[in-house]
């Protein structure tokens, strides 16, 4: 029992990348988008603080 079940679990991963390198490819895709953000999103945190510790 507990095998297929981690049977289906290998199916359903592998259905949206066929292969390893997919499954290394989407995973790079993923981190550079959250790269991407987090630097975006610190940047305008820090513009915030800025902007209210100035008007003080």
């Amino acid at each position: 029992m507990i095998k297929k079940i981690i049977l289906l679990i290998f199916v359903l991963f592998f259905q949206s990348c066929a292969t390893w390198n997919g499954i290394k490819k989407d995973s790079k895709d993923s981190w550079e988008a959250t790269k991407e953000t987090t630097s975006e999103v610190a940047s305008d945190i820090k513009k915030s603080i800025d902007e209210v510790t100035k008007q003080r």
